[in-house]
């Protein structure tokens, strides 16, 4: 097994949805996140939270690609993050 790295762009045909829907993902995966979390944490805990662990399960999942299929892609985690930054704000 040998590390990876895509070769993909932001806006490309083929994967400038890929991007929109990372981002999309996450922030919806953020606010289901929120939700579950309500009965053990604070607002601000819930939200804190759920943005890191989404953050953890994108970054997972572009390791996993990086040794099993298309690599570790900086801009799909950027887009990641996006969608838990944006998700975040509307929550808060």
């Amino acid at each position: 097994m040998t590390w990876k790295w895509s070769n993909d762009s932001w806006l490309s045909r083929a994967t400038g949805f890929d991007k929109w829907a990372h981002a999309g993902g996450s922030a919806l995966f953020t606010c289901a996140a929120c939700n579950v979390l309500a009965p053990w944490f604070n607002h601000l805990g819930q939200v804190l939270f759920a943005g890191a662990f989404v953050f953890l399960c994108g970054l997972a999942l572009e390791m996993y690609q990086a040794f099993k299929e298309d690599g570790f892609s900086w801009r799909d985690l950027t887009a990641d993050a996006l969608g838990i930054l944006i998700a975040m704000a509307a929550i808060l």
